[in-house]
């Protein structure tokens, strides 16, 4: 049986919301005002259909935004129920980066880490994403975040790469009384930033490894040159002094100049083609490297796709190490060593940060910087 208050929704033809978003929001609306009471069995997908005339897919993807936002548990051959959690805080996950592209993988990964770990500590996770960048993607998780703003109440929330959207932060900043609530940011490592890779650390820790190895020649492919980021330059620079090494000018590469030379349609593409220009340019200024490394683990399939290239015959090639925060290990035509962040690790920290907060419990002023460790070579 469809209840009364199903039936009663109807869908704005005059909106940029689309329709599955319009009824997800509808239905959340009924289960929090208690139209819908916590274990009531909603109807088929089949009868939904048939209900309000659109397809069995948007039909599909409703359901899918209520499962996601824990509002509707799905039981096989049983169906779907209203899954209603009292006491559960909710947190709003503001992702700056578009969760699509293949670059972007390491924010997917994190920010399945932190719905993971928020339900784990009790909280109701909330995610908004492709918010740093202009796209109609941006524009209707903005318009999801505001109607959320209106007629929900958040505890607290989590930032990630929040670079581009004041508008959003100013927003999240405040409930709906205008109270300042609590909240925990991964940035790369600015003031503003409660967690960071270690990039001092993984610089020092791959300079080491390397001369511990023999290797007399290092380049480094730094993630920027930019001021925030310095201190993955003075680890390297400080494991350089240690092992009695110097590197010349150019084996730093500057990243945003040698992506400027070239783009392609993937990262590992414009990777390629930039690292065949350096290669040329070390060879005039005949520098060999014999250990390079690398903060990109995208770009990394690139750049070590050229080398090889380049190192053909009874060449050997320069030993490898690359910053892997993937939780996967992606595959390069050459042995690399990995420095593996894990990305569990930061959205632990994030939320224990974040749950002292919610708590009115001071937290440290020091951003927490999360290390990796080294792995072995292998393809």
């Amino acid at each position: 049986m469809i209840p009364d208050a199903l039936r009663k929704l109807s869908l704005e033809n005059q909106t940029a919301i689309p329709d599955y978003l319009q009824l997800a929001r509808s239905i959340e609306h009924l289960i929090n005002t208690g139209e819908l009471k916590d274990g009531q069995r909603l109807p088929s997908t089949t009868e939904l259909v048939q209900l309000w005339g659109i397809n069995i897919t948007r039909i599909q993807r409703t359901m899918n935004v209520l499962v996601s936002n824990g509002l509707l548990q799905r039981h096989p051959r049983r169906g779907s129920f209203v899954r209603i959690k009292e006491n559960q805080p909710s947190i709003g996950i503001l992702i700056g980066p578009d969760l699509l592209p293949e670059a972007n993988q390491f924010y997917r990964l994190l920010a399945a880490g932190l719905q993971a770990e928020s339900r784990n500590r009790g909280l109701s996770p909330r995610l908004y994403s492709s918010l740093a960048h202009e796209s109609p993607e941006r524009v209707r998780s903005s318009e999801d975040f505001k109607y959320d703003l209106r007629h929900r109440s958040f505890s607290a929330f989590a930032l990630v790469s929040m670079y581009q959207a004041p508008l959003l932060q100013e927003d999240q900043n405040s409930g709906l009384n205008g109270q300042k609530l609590p909240s925990v940011r991964y940035t790369s490592p600015t003031s503003s930033a409660d967690v960071h890779i270690d990039y001092y650390d993984f610089a020092h820790t791959s300079v080491t490894h390397l001369a511990a190895l023999g290797c007399q020649n290092i380049a480094y492919f730094p993630v920027s040159l930019k001021s925030e980021y310095q201190g993955h330059l003075h680890g390297f620079q400080d494991a350089l002094r240690s092992a009695g090494l110097k590197t010349p000018h150019h084996a730093l590469i500057d990243p945003e100049a040698s992506l400027a030379s070239v783009r392609r349609p993937t990262v590992d593409r414009s990777a390629y083609e930039n690292m065949q220009k350096i290669l040329q340019n070390w060879q005039r200024k005949q520098f060999v490297p014999d250990g390079i490394v690398i903060s990109d683990d995208i770009e990394a399939r690139g750049i070590i796709a050229a080398i090889q290239t380049a190192y053909t015959g009874n060449k050997v090639p320069p030993r490898l190490i690359v910053l892997s925060s993937m939780n996967s290990e992606l595959f390069y035509p050459l042995p690399a060593t990995r420095y593996s962040v894990c990305v569990g690790d930061i959205a632990k920290a994030m939320l224990e940060r974040l749950t002292l907060r919610m708590h009115g419990k001071s937290t440290s002023k020091e951003p927490e910087r999360i290390k990796g460790i080294l792995t072995e070579d292998f393809r």
